[in-house]
């Protein structure tokens, strides 16, 4: 994780899939939950994210909705192409601020 002017930079592995996510998922959710209460953004990087299945867009959803009680937005960031698409055919897109590669 880093963190830049104040933002919670969180990178997802290659493999978003049930072997990682576990992992991914508490590291998220430890940066929302010590976040102080003036943070109001994580961003996750998806950069290096080649490959997502169910269990890892659940995971993009369970961060955002932990994120969501604590009064932060998620933002993903650097977002390929396939997980774009698979963000618009799942109806997931509208849970985060989302900006492309």
């Amino acid at each position: 994780m880093n963190t830049i002017n104040e933002e919670k930079i969180l990178t997802a592995p290659v493999r978003l899939v049930a072997e990682t996510r576990a992992e991914f998922r508490n590291t998220a959710v430890s940066a929302i939950e010590t976040a102080g209460r003036e943070a109001k953004l994580i961003t996750l990087d998806l950069a290096a994210t080649r490959e997502m299945d169910a269990t890892g867009l659940g995971t993009l959803v369970a961060i955002q909705n932990r994120a969501k009680q604590k009064g932060m937005t998620v933002k993903l960031v650097n977002v390929t192409e396939e997980v774009l698409t698979l963000l618009a055919l799942t109806e997931l897109l509208h849970l985060f601020v989302v900006e492309a590669a």
